[in-house]
């Protein structure tokens, strides 16, 4: 039996859709379960206590924002150890398949 990987995926509206169609391309044990896009409500989900979350992707270049100040503001520490932090979003350059 496949656990499934119940992730936070932080970035914007579009980069979002596009995230989520290549996620269900290539696995079915990535489940996008928590969406966010800016840092503020990621950390509202994050700090939640009822929030079941195994990894975040993050898209560190979210405008006007710090990802260093996101990534301070975690009160789980080994949540941040499961964070993943992309430079930019671009799925239509990579074939994740």
């Amino acid at each position: 039996m496949k656990n499934n990987i119940n992730t936070l995926v932080v970035c914007s509206n579009n980069d979002l859709e596009k995230l989520k169609e290549e996620v269900s391309k290539v696995t079915t044990e990535v489940i996008i379960k928590y969406e966010a896009t800016n840092y503020k409500d990621a950390l509202k989900i994050i700090n939640d206590s009822t929030s079941n979350i195994d990894a975040i992707v993050v898209d560190g270049t979210i405008s006007g924002e710090s990802i260093l100040s996101f990534l301070t503001s975690y009160k789980d520490e080994v949540l941040l150890s499961r964070t993943i932090v992309i430079d930019n979003i671009k799925l239509h350059c990579y074939n994740l398949s």
